[in-house]
């Protein structure tokens, strides 16, 4: 078993306290001074991520904000691998660590990381894994990489009229719990829209899932905010008369909205559904949803968090 060790270079010294003691107990860890300098760090990382059957998450004030490491600890949970956190900071609380970790295992004794780290090692060789599935396939089936598509009935307050189009096209990286019952994950994509009156509008959209969760019925629920959203060019034409407001030009201000998705009988790779956004009780846009599912790619969640950041 190798260990990926997630820590800020702000925090080197602990970094090299915690592979000291590893190399005493004659566990390989990912060394990041072996990375070279003509490849890609998103493409070095991933490979290690692969390579790692556990992530140690040094959890200190530097770590909890960098994106890096947010990016290594979803690619190890999303990838259903075993991540220990070390909460190496005594004046770190756990409020301040990722929603997703804060009720997970967590260690204030570096020797009590290594013991557990020793324990894993043992309990690798009375199990493995199911031939031919990755690791996010056999907790859930729903953590990974899926392509969306968005059509919208209603944008703005106004009904989609015949001839008009609003869609979303893009792609969502989804880490849920092994339970079913938290998530988080990024959401990346472009929204055109075409309404009466010639006028259109592209933004290049930037979500935050904030919460996902599955019931009794295998249904996803995921609580979406939008981050980021960006004018791609200048819109053409003039808005017809009856758009509402825009509630999303705030978007600090802005509440989030959910998307309920259902699996398809027979297709345990696709999902259909529905999300509302009604900030005044009223249906503001309704929106059917596609989902299919593509695999689970720690590069492709690397390129959506960097142009989030």
């Amino acid at each position: 078993m190798k260990v990926f060790i997630s820590h800020s270079f702000e925090d080197r010294p602990k970094f090299n306290e915690f592979s000291q003691l590893l190399n005493q107990k004659g566990i390989p860890f990912f060394q990041p001074l072996d990375m070279k300098g003509t490849r890609s760090l998103a493409e070095q990382l991933k490979e290690a991520i692969n390579d790692c059957e556990v992530c140690i998450f040094v959890a200190t004030h530097n770590s909890v904000k960098s994106s890096w490491c947010s990016a290594e600890l979803g690619a190890f949970w999303g990838a259903g691998k075993d991540v220990i956190i070390y909460l190496a900071d005594s004046s770190l609380k756990e409020s301040q660590l990722p929603k997703q970790f804060q009720d997970h295992l967590q260690e204030r004794d570096l020797f009590h990381v290594v013991d557990t780290v020793l324990e894993l090692v043992k309990k690798e060789t009375l199990s493995l894994p199911a031939e031919g599935f990755p690791h996010a396939r056999q907790v859930h089936g729903y953590s990974g990489r899926w392509k969306v598509k968005s059509v919208f009935k209603r944008w703005r307050g106004r009904d989609i009229k015949a001839g008009e189009s609003v869609v979303f096209n893009g792609e969502t990286t989804l880490f849920l719990q092994e339970d079913g019952k938290g998530g988080s994950g990024i959401q990346t994509g472009v929204l055109s829209v075409k309404l009466g009156g010639g006028y259109r509008e592209t933004r290049k959209i930037f979500n935050e899932i904030v919460n996902a969760s599955l019931d009794e019925n295998r249904v996803l629920t995921i609580t979406v905010r939008v981050r980021r959203r960006d004018l791609m060019r200048s819109p053409e034409g003039i808005p017809p008369h009856d758009l509402g407001e825009d509630w999303l030009k705030d978007l600090e201000a802005a509440p989030s909205f959910e998307i309920e998705l259902e699996p398809v009988s027979g297709k345990s790779n696709y999902l259909l559904g529905k999300h509302a956004f009604d900030p005044e009780k009223v249906p503001h846009q309704l929106a059917e949803e596609d989902w299919n599912y593509l695999d689970f790619d720690s590069a492709a969640f690397f390129w959506q968090l960097n142009q989030l950041y």
